[in-house]
């Protein structure tokens, strides 16, 4: 395009049409940009505010492209917004009144072209480029002028403070830019990707940086107005690292501030900081950071206790997905001691009071739910089996029924397990009580069984004639047959002693019968005695024999020598002669052997090894 004007300027890299303008006017050695404009029949306001007819017009003056010379203007919009090329910007987000610039770059230019070379580009007006890209120095902000429109005739000011400019050029100190300034420059020249932070518009994704970046570096002292230019250079670049590394990782960065302030009580306006009252006061009067809030909305929900109905970001929440320790404790309406013991029991912590976790998520309190619907007492499982107490400890002690303890030792049952015991009777065809069917209680006194034995049995199969009165629950609902019952209990194989018995002929207590019977070497079951139909312990007589035949019980030794107990272990001890290595409280067990060969004995013949 030809120019009308003889004396033009080139167009430099994102320059702005104002900034152009203003090169133009000393170029061609007017007064300034505004009596410029007047002599070229421009209105230097409609410039400022980017119309486009007056910036077509502009460049048909001085031979550039239009499109080129639209490319960077800054152009006014409803509602007090602004636009460059195809981002759209907010007042707090662009400085208009006050021009910046790098010393270096119009150093350069000047010394090529003279104050005509003094260009303004685009990005330099943007709050959060602090630093050129080309030099690696912080911007230098000019004087104001007296009028606002006045401020846009950036070669005009330049020529006013050139000395000023110099010094400070000469000692401007090194900064890289920062990886939120690249990302304004590639947005502000038509770049836009699919990343949770492309879907942001600039004002958000400067001020989410600077706010998310600083509460990160600095902590919650701060307030964002007592930042320095340096700091929010550091904040801009931290925060935006964590912002294009997606939503994932941001979730996690927003959970370890949460993990910073350990205690019982978390708050997310203290642990996100200026980051959430930015996003929180930002979001009232805009909807552009809707990504962004309903990723942070959801974090506040997942990890903070909230009271029904309150609003986050714009959002009523009245399902909140974590509970205060209170509200927890009140849905499951118990005590705050068993409340402490289920917590306790479910977050694998302590259940003193200091060391419980502040709140609880929703995944927690299904959790503590189903922890406190599933135990039960000894006195509500008699209800659900439909027994006495004692019934419950026999079926305990028995091994039908598992009787657990939570972190304070306090005793419970598993109500599933309760149920499952007494499933079987409900599934039971129905009958009624007769000749040849009896209930439990009545079978229990016709054999001499005990219950738990019977109900062994029934839950094992063997009783196939087994019915359920429907007028009862629990196990009292049970018929059976008593001869069919008689016909399960069967005696003890033959030879085989009862286990008071081995323990008067061994000198043994139980507790060292069942610790040899927890390590294989005797074999101990229970049996129906053959003549008095009672249920006993018997010992295998081959384990026993076995048994004896290697080993002797300090009880045995005492008995055969003559010695007491006491005195014959210290004079074994003295001897040189050890027993095996046994847990506390269980007796003393020697070698046959060595007994034999410290006493020149023959205790397979001294000893009454046979059992009557």
């Amino acid at each position: 395009m030809n120019p009308v004007l003889g004396l033009s300027c080139d167009l430099a890299e994102r320059e702005t049409p104002t900034s152009f303008a203003s090169r133009l006017a000393i170029r061609n050695n007017s007064g300034g940009a505004i009596e410029f404009c007047l002599d070229m029949g421009l209105e230097w306001n409609a410039l400022i505010r980017g119309d486009a007819s007056e910036i077509a017009r502009l460049a048909e003056l001085s031979g550039a492209h239009a499109s080129t010379l639209q490319r960077f203007a800054c152009r006014v919009v409803a509602g007090g917004r602004m636009r460059i090329g195809r981002e759209t910007l907010i007042r707090g987000s662009i400085i208009r009144t006050r021009p910046r610039a790098c010393p270096y770059c119009l150093r350069d230019s000047i010394a090529e072209n003279g104050f005509a070379g003094a260009f303004c580009r685009a990005d330099w007006r943007l709050v959060s480029n602090r630093t050129c890209e080309l030099h690696h120095i912080p911007l230098l902000s000019l004087p104001s002028e007296q009028h606002s429109k006045e401020n846009y005739d950036f070669a005009a000011i330049v020529r006013k403070h050139w000395p000023q400019i110099t010094n400070i050029a000469n000692i401007a100190t090194d900064r890289a830019p920062s990886d939120l300034e690249h990302y304004l420059r590639k947005r502000l020249s038509g770049w836009r990707g699919e990343a949770l932070i492309d879907r942001l518009s600039l004002p958000v994704v400067c001020k989410a940086s600077e706010t998310l970046g600083a509460r990160v570096e600095f902590g919650t002292d701060l307030r964002f107005s007592d930042l320095s230019e340096p700091k929010l250079h550091v904040a801009g670049g931290t925060g935006f690292e964590i912002l294009q590394a997606g939503a994932d990782h941001l979730r996690g960065v927003l959970l370890d501030l949460k993990a910073e302030f350990a205690g019982r009580f978390a708050y997310h306006n203290r642990d996100l900081g200026m980051f959430f009252a930015w996003l929180n006061c930002h979001f009232r009067s805009s909807r552009d950071a809707k990504a962004l809030a309903d990723l942070v909305r959801e974090h506040i929900v997942e990890n903070y206790p909230l009271e029904p109905g309150v609003r986050i970001l714009g959002r009523r929440i009245d399902n909140p997905r974590c509970y205060s320790l209170t509200r927890s404790r009140r849905s499951l309406g118990v005590r705050r001691e068993k409340f402490a013991r289920l917590i306790a029991s479910t977050t694998a912590v302590s259940d003193d009071e200091a060391n419980q976790p502040a709140n609880l998520t929703q995944q927690q309190m299904e959790a503590l739910q189903a922890k406190a619907n599933d135990m039960m007492t000894i006195v509500e499982a008699s209800c659900t089996l439909g027994c006495r107490y004692e019934q419950v400890v026999r079926f305990i002690r028995a091994g039908l029924l598992v009787q657990r303890r939570d972190k304070a030792a306090v005793p419970y049952l598993s109500r599933m397990e309760v149920e499952a015991l007494v499933a079987p009777v409900r599934d039971l065809k129905a009958a009624r009580p007769g000749p040849k069917l009896s209930p439990l209680a009545s079978v229990y006194k016709a054999t001499q069984a005990s219950v738990h034995e019977i109900f062994h049995h029934f839950l094992e199969g063997r009783l196939t004639s087994a019915r359920r009165d429907p007028t009862k629950t629990g196990i009292e609902a049970l018929l059976l047959e008593p001869e069919e019952v008689m016909r399960c209990l069967a005696p003890p194989s033959a030879g085989d002693p009862p286990m008071a018995h081995v323990a008067r002929q061994l000198r043994l207590d139980t507790r060292t019968i069942r610790y040899l019977e927890k390590r294989g070497e005797l074999r101990i079951y229970s049996a129906r005695h053959p003549y008095m139909r009672g249920q006993r312990c018997f010992v295998g007589a081959v384990e026993l024999r076995r048994f004896q035949k290697e080993f002797i019980t300090v009880g045995e030794l005492s008995a055969i020598l003559g010695i007491l107990s006491g005195p014959l272990a210290i004079k074994l001890d003295a001897m040189g002669l050890r027993p095996r290595k046994v847990p506390r409280r269980v007796r003393r067990i020697y070698r046959r052997a060595d007994i034999e060969q410290a006493f020149d004995l023959d205790l397979q013949r001294t000893s009454r090894t046979t059992l009557e």
